[in-house]
């Protein structure tokens, strides 16, 4: 479980401090918003980021399987209070039942920074069902979609949280 929990963190310090020249150029708004146990949660900001924003970013194919990361500003240490990630199978539209822990069949939550509590869709107990109604271009653009489901900790006894109304507007950076 350590090694899911660094390579969640891995993730999320790799790709909000890189710089990419491929990197889409446009400027806009880029948004998340989800419940955890009824409890809302959200972010929106602007592309480029600095390294301590929140972020809502897309990494497609070839580089990586298909990747959703979203995550609240650096609160202290390089820590962030939310970071959620899902990998999927195949970059296109469609509704994917994330249900593992294997890369492209994954979701992952922690709250609370490092020392926070992790969630995940593994040990055969979780489900995300996660849609995605629009799909970025190979090089840039926007993907969206909606989220919803349950993960259960790896870290505190297996406690489940309940996902609702999730949403993502995320930019492709890589």
């Amino acid at each position: 479980m350590k090694n899911l929990i660094f390579f969640t963190i891995l993730i999320f310090t790799l790709f909000s401090c890189s710089s990419d020249s491929s990197e889409d150029s446009s400027n806009g708004t880029i948004k998340w918003r989800f419940k955890a146990n009824g409890v809302q949660y959200e972010w929106s900001g602007n592309y480029p980021y600095s390294a301590t924003s929140g972020q809502c970013s897309y990494l497609g194919q070839p580089n990586s399987v298909p990747t959703i990361m979203l995550s609240t500003p650096v609160i202290s240490s390089g820590n962030r209070e939310i970071m959620l990630t899902f990998t999927f199978q195949t970059e296109s539209t469609g509704t994917y039942t994330l249900d593992d822990c294997s890369q492209g069949n994954s979701a992952n939550l922690i709250m609370g920074g490092a020392t926070g509590t992790q969630y995940a869709t593994c040990f055969g107990l979780g489900e995300i069902t996660l849609n995605v109604s629009q799909m970025a271009s190979s090089t840039s653009g926007i993907t969206k979609g909606t989220f919803s489901g349950t993960m259960y900790s790896v870290n505190q006894q297996m406690q489940p949280i309940q996902i609702t109304d999730g949403s993502f507007e995320a930019i492709r950076i890589q």
